[in-house]
């Protein structure tokens, strides 16, 4: 593996990241503070961040080859195939992947597990409680959470597919 195959992977990894956290993440939390916004600005400020994260998806997983030259990342090894010991390109995507998946599902599974805890007391306080008056919004944040969950999950649960995806698109890089 030279040392372009592999920053173009790690490049692809790295926007696997980019995407969850900014696409889906930001989406939802520009959708959540939209409600200080006039109409209009919600829609104009939903389309700039819409394509400015499709611009910064295009830049990582198409034009990679821009990244590498940019930076020089493929410039200054000593030698020109990195030895991983014939370990293949899909093999480290596979195991980024797990490990991406199992971080989110990881930093998310405490927040989803505290505000369930929190919902439900909630629910079933009496009126005499001293909870009985709490009414807190859980909704969007249950639901950045439960779709961090979710993508985690199929970011696992479909890595062999990712790989073959991120290292047969050679083409485009």
């Amino acid at each position: 593996m030279t040392p372009k195959d592999f920053f173009r992977v790690v490049i692809k990894i790295i926007g696997i990241l980019l995407f969850i956290e900014g696409v889906v993440i930001a989406s939802f939390n520009s959708i959540q503070y939209s409600s200080f916004l006039e109409p209009i600005s919600i829609i104009i400020y939903a389309i700039i961040v819409f394509v400015l994260f499709l611009i910064i998806f295009y830049v990582f997983f198409v034009k990679t080859e821009i990244l590498i030259r940019l930076f020089k990342l493929d410039k200054g090894f000593d030698e020109e195939k990195f030895n991983f010991r014939n370990i293949e390109a899909k093999y480290i995507v596979e195991i980024s992947c797990v490990i991406i998946g199992l971080y989110f599902i990881l930093a998310t599974l405490p927040s989803v597990v505290y505000n369930l805890f929190e919902y439900f007391k909630g629910q079933v306080s009496v009126q005499d409680s001293p909870f009985s008056g709490l009414n807190y919004n859980y909704g969007n944040i249950i639901y950045i959470d439960y779709l961090t969950l979710i993508i985690s999950v199929i970011l696992i649960i479909q890595r062999k597919t990712i790989s073959k995806w991120l290292t047969n698109n050679k083409d485009n890089a």
